[in-house]
């Protein structure tokens, strides 16, 4: 399940506050909305994420991310953090995409290339 902007906040909800069995979400630029941390935190067995921002992406979204990645890190989810350079809050699909891993790929090659890795298990 993946979604941009408010709805990358929904995909996050349905995925981790609802626990809603998914096999791997990809938010875009999502917010942190309408799930408790602590709460999260003690859920386990939650999906694979993919989490892009922009490098110039809303300041809610920016300052949400901090504790977003300590979210993930507490609740035990396998995630993958990727930015976006050079764009605002709406990016194209072929923009380039630098991770966490160090890896340089089109957005839409990684969110393809995390599905498959996630989707065939």
């Amino acid at each position: 399940m993946g979604g941009h902007s408010a709805g990358g906040g929904i995909t996050m909800n349905v995925a981790f506050g609802l626990q809603t069995p998914l096999a791997a979400v990809f938010p875009l630029s999502g917010t942190d909305v309408l799930f408790e941390h602590a709460a999260v935190a003690q859920f386990g067995n939650l999906p694979p994420a993919l989490l892009v921002y922009s490098q110039f992406d809303e300041h809610t979204q920016l300052g949400q991310l901090p504790g977003i990645i300590n979210l993930m890190k507490d609740a035990g989810v396998d995630y993958q953090l990727a930015w976006v350079p050079g764009f605002a809050h709406f990016y194209p699909h072929g923009a380039v995409s630098l991770a966490d891993d160090g890896t340089r790929s089109a957005l839409s090659d990684r969110i393809i290339g995390f599905l498959e890795e996630h989707l065939s298990e």
